[in-house]
């Protein structure tokens, strides 16, 4: 079935926004990818772009051997553009551009998958269009500070989080496509049922190839994948599981298999995991092995706040996903009111504090309001800062150069103010 040409219309224009997006991001980075390696992880991928070896932590365990390969593939191809370049002055480069890479396929991801995460139904063999609401998510994500900062760093996190949402936009269309009609009908005839079956083992092949560019893609696309098979029972699940299951293991055995080899053998790949493991966990400050309110507090900061590199902006934006939150509810129960809101979050730690604002009448103007919350929130910021300084400080005899650098910082700032 043909969509109609109101439709068709938008979704043009929705594309042509998003291809304009795409080229601010480009030509934002172009200009300003580096030309140094900036962290011990950088170093360890430009040594596995010379002679992959993860025993020998080039790079670092897990190995990132698909990141790697593409690595090798952009440091050829930079070397054609920049011949007299020093060595790892050209590996930078190219990491950097495969960062980039990276970060543009994940704002057209971004858009693509969000665009499946609306309601479904209706022709269900097909693809959704790509929706206004979509292209204003990837503008927000990518002109985050954070996804502008790490689009140009040599490292794998930007190319890790595109492979996994590759993974993630194919199993969204595989949920769009298996999604109840208009009248609530769940089943699907034999079209639709393989339309939506190929994404999901298409998306399972991803997901498994796309821990070989950093394993915590797993956390990233597990959920949604087991989500997408749940709703699928009673409407060919055995098949989806076993496709899944299979195109998974493939995905994974891709990489995993030239990893251990390089290794040499798996006794040495596991030998250097350990290590890796042990260092990875030393020192590090964990809200799951010390869940104190500070420690709470600077993991808020740093998932909500640091991101955005500023905590107006970061406040505007949380406001502003808290309102759209609400406002989902309340569009999908239009005749809400507070009772039934509270109700809502009946049995969640959020019912509490909900109660009491709902009952409490805020005195003041609200630009006294704003700055109360802005005085807390870098207040927050501030015991953050103060707890990181003593930190450094208790073990300043051990501490390496860029923890001195980063004492010397907060020392200076202390007293700037």
């Amino acid at each position: 079935m043909t969509a109609p040409a109101p439709a068709i219309a938008a979704g043009r224009s929705a594309l042509g926004a998003l291809l304009l997006v795409l080229a601010g991001v480009a030509a934002g980075h172009l200009t300003a990818l580096p030309t140094t390696l900036e962290d011990i992880d950088s170093v360890n991928f430009a040594l596995g772009v010379r002679d992959f070896d993860p025993a020998t932590h080039r790079p670092h365990p897990p190995g990132y051997p698909v990141y790697i390969a593409l690595g090798k593939v952009a440091t050829a191809i930079t070397r054609l553009v920049w011949p007299d370049g020093r060595s790892d002055r050209v590996e930078a480069r190219a990491l950097a551009a495969l960062s980039l890479a990276g970060g543009l396929l994940l704002v057209w991801l971004v858009a693509r998958a969000f665009s499946a995460f609306a309601p479904g139904g209706v022709h269900r063999a097909g693809s959704p269009p790509l929706s206004r609401r979509a292209v204003l998510t990837a503008l927000i994500f990518g002109t985050c500070p954070l996804t502008w900062y790490m689009s140009a760093r040599p490292m794998s996190d930007v190319p890790g989080l595109a492979a996994a949402c590759a993974a993630l936009a194919c199993l969204a269309l595989a949920w769009w496509r298996q999604h109840p009609a208009p009248g609530g009908e769940r089943r699907l005839d034999a079209e639709e049922m393989a339309a939506s079956g190929r994404m999901i083992v298409l998306g399972a092949l991803l997901a498994g190839f796309a821990v070989g560019f950093r394993t915590q893609t797993l956390w990233v696309t597990a959920p949604l994948l087991a989500v997408v098979l749940v709703d699928r029972a009673g409407r060919g699940l055995g098949g989806a599981l076993l496709g899944s299951t299979i195109a998974f293991t493939v995905g994974g055995l891709t990489w995993g298999i030239p990893l251990v080899v390089a290794s040499g053998g798996l006794n040495a790949y596991l030998a250097a995991l350990g290590s890796q493991a042990g260092e990875d966990f030393a020192g590090v400050e964990m809200l799951y092995l010390h869940p104190t309110p500070r420690v709470l507090a600077r993991a808020l900061l740093r998932t909500f706040v640091w991101p955005w590199d500023s905590i107006p902006l970061a406040s505007v934006v949380l406001v502003l996903a808290a309102i759209g939150a609400i406002l989902l509810l309340v569009r999908e129960r239009p005749d809400i009111n507070t009772g039934a809101l509270l109700e809502h979050f009946e049995g969640r730690e959020e019912l509490g504090a909900l109660q009491k604002l709902a009952a409490h009448a805020l005195p003041g103007e609200d630009a006294a309001l704003r700055q109360v919350f802005l005085d807390n929130i870098a207040r927050l910021d501030a015991e953050a800062l103060q707890q990181r300084r003593e930190e450094l400080q208790a073990r300043i005899a051990s501490l390496d150069e860029a923890e001195k650098a980063e004492l010397r910082e907060l020392l200076q700032a202390r007293l700037q103010r």
